[in-house]
């Protein structure tokens, strides 16, 4: 393996963990983007109610930036792998918690919907 970040146990559990998420967010989207009728609802608040309008590829475009954020952490992370290893860490950490968020968006957008 070219880059040590996988040679580490911990690393390598939240690198897959991170990308078991965001599969399980591109099978909900899959299964669910036919029912969805347009438009959607992508944003709401209690105060002004529903204040953004979208279709449903929109629901690619929260799942691609997901994708591409965590692809940014990983060469982030090997870049300071020698440097600072809490920011890599800190770094596939953040994968995790950043594909939870994607799947919780596009699942309340796909239940209000």
């Amino acid at each position: 393996m070219k880059y040590p970040i996988f040679k580490i146990r911990t690393m390598l559990v939240l690198n897959i963990l991170s990308l078991i998420v965001l599969f399980i967010t591109l099978i909900l989207i899959i299964l669910n983007k036919e029912s969805l009728n347009q438009p959607i609802i992508l944003h709401y608040d209690s105060f002004g109610g529903i204040d953004l309008f979208g279709t449903p590829n929109d629901l690619w475009g929260i799942w691609l930036a997901g994708l591409v954020t965590g692809v940014v952490n990983v060469f982030l992370g090997a870049a300071f792998f020698y440097r600072e290893r809490i920011l890599t860490y800190l770094f596939l950490g953040a994968n995790v918690v950043i594909a939870i968020l994607v799947l919780v968006a596009v699942a309340n957008i796909i239940s209000v919907n």
